[in-house]
């Protein structure tokens, strides 16, 4: 069993545990289209049952909190929360449209990628759920994100998981990233990186006959995690890691 904060998170909901509550942070999309507020809301309507029948009674949108001004609203209560409520929040596991079609693009100018310490936020809507929260950890430290795929197994043209940027330098970016996750002891086994392009399944995984997403969409999920976990660490390293490339 899964703590709600837990569960929201591994969804790409940018939440946080304080004093037994949960939290909604400013890191998530909050305005424009289906803010990430709204999209929760809906989620937790359409999966009310499955999700959890008191989730919906317990949303304070208009509690703002200050005594850390990164919060933005209370969600309610943390508690467990069960296998199958936890699998109703990826339920809808593809995004049904152009999957760039509102994703940010990148850039290669150093003095603009060292500008901004984030990326431009994304909404969770245009996220397919496994990679909702990769995508939005590496905006978070300032990694811009081009558009991305959970992988399908099914029909007759099989695709890998895999999350691009349009630009090397952000792809550099994720690469250290992910470097820094596999020194940590995060195993990710099931996922390459190109530092032209991006982030991807490997070939041994998406060649497999026995081939299943479990695997690597987990490893991507445990990614994000550590990505955001860490993310001031990483926002901190970022300045000086760009500077090391002027000196190639």
């Amino acid at each position: 069993m899964k703590l709600l904060s837990e569960a929201l998170l591994e969804r790409g909901f940018l939440v946080e545990a304080k004093d037994g509550k949960v939290f909604l942070t400013n890191n998530a999309w909050l305005t424009g289209y289906c803010a990430d507020d709204d999209f929760l809301r809906q989620l937790t309507q359409i999966e009310a049952q499955q999700i959890d029948a008191n989730l919906n009674t317990k949303f304070g949108f208009d509690q703002h909190t200050h005594d850390k001004p990164h919060l933005y609203a209370c969600l309610g209560s943390d508690y467990p929360i069960d296998t199958q409520r936890y699998k109703a929040l990826f339920k809808q596991e593809h995004y049904q449209g152009y999957r760039d079609k509102n994703l940010p693009c990148g850039f290669d100018d150093l003095d603009l990628f060292t500008r901004y310490d984030c990326a431009p936020k994304v909404p969770l809507r245009v996220l397919d759920a496994h990679m909702a929260l990769l995508v939005k950890a590496l905006g978070a430290v300032g990694c811009w994100t081009s558009h991305c795929c959970a992988g399908r197994v099914r029909g007759p043209y099989p695709v890998p998981l895999y999350l691009e940027f349009n630009s090397p330098i952000n792809a550099r970016w994720a690469a250290y990233l992910v470097e820094k996750a596999r020194s940590a002891g995060l195993k990710l086994p099931d996922i390459s990186t190109d530092l032209s392009w991006g982030i991807k399944e490997t070939e041994r995984s998406f060649q497999s006959p026995q081939r299943s997403l479990l695997a690597p969409r987990k490893q991507a999920i445990n990614l994000g995690k550590f990505i955001y976990q860490n993310r001031m660490q990483f926002r901190a390293q970022r300045y000086a890691w760009a500077n090391s490339l002027r000196a190639l």
